[in-house]
């Protein structure tokens, strides 16, 4: 790798890939690559080794990834928004030496990724970036995959089972379930914070009392610090089949 790295990932290969323990997955400003972990007779492990399975940025910063421990699919998250799934196969067979066929599928896409560069530029001075993909999460038990943006928005889709057993087969799109927006992420901690907190929300808030008349604890807080979502986490069955994931902001 000779450009500026700015991902790096370790994600378990496809059930077809034979004689690699695991992947490195490095995203650069220019590309995304693959590189097999080895490891030696005694557990020792040996240099990576760069593979043929790599995709262009398309000028794209890679901003998140994620893999399915199960399956070993590959999830990237750009600064544009969109998500795609780094599919890569096994073409041993190609003509000529080519490298095997690795190509990127679309999940999630806005109107402004798929200008033209001179007019997402213009789009993006007039009316200013799409919000960024922050975060990648597989929930590998449940089937989800979660994305938060750099707006604290977060968007869950159903990662269904992977068909891709033999090298040839194409994996099965994702299913968009939800989107929660920051306002109402916000709104629904308000809630619950009056719910287990009933009482603060009667106290009044002395450094308030002039900017937030008749205001109170609450409310001033929720003013003075708005809601900003920074990790989000996967919670395991074990802890409880209705939550699935925690929001840290």
């Amino acid at each position: 790798v000779t450009q500026d790295i700015v991902g790096v990932m370790v994600a378990r290969p496809k059930d077809f890939v034979v004689g690699v323990d695991y992947f490195l997955v490095i995203a650069t400003l220019v590309e995304v690559s693959l590189h097999s972990l080895c490891f030696a007779p005694g557990g020792r492990l040996l240099p990576p080794a760069r593979t043929q399975h790599s995709v262009a940025t398309d000028d794209v910063v890679v901003s998140a990834m994620a893999s399915d421990a199960k399956t070993g699919r590959i999830f990237l998250g750009g600064v544009d928004g969109c998500i795609h799934e780094l599919q890569y196969f096994d073409d041993e067979g190609g003509l000529l030496g080519r490298p095997r066929k690795c190509r990127k599928t679309t999940i999630n896409w806005n109107l402004q990724s798929r200008l033209p560069t001179l007019l997402r530029k213009a789009s993006e001075a007039l009316f200013g970036c799409a919000e960024g993909v922050a975060q990648l999460l597989v929930d590998s038990d449940r089937g989800f995959l979660f994305s938060l943006s750099s707006a604290s928005s977060i968007t869950v889709f159903h990662l269904p089972s992977s068909h891709a057993s033999v090298g040839q087969a194409e994996e099965l799109g994702l299913t968009q379930m939800c989107c929660i927006s920051q306002a109402a992420l916000a709104s629904d901690v308000a809630r619950a914070h009056g719910q287990l907190f009933p009482n603060l929300a009667s106290v009044p808030c002395r450094a308030s009392a002039g900017a937030f008349p008749g205001g109170n604890a609450l409310s001033a807080a929720a003013v003075a610090r708005p809601l900003n979502v920074v990790k989000l986490l996967a919670f395991e069955r074990a802890y409880g089949s209705s939550i699935v994931a925690c929001a840290v902001t």
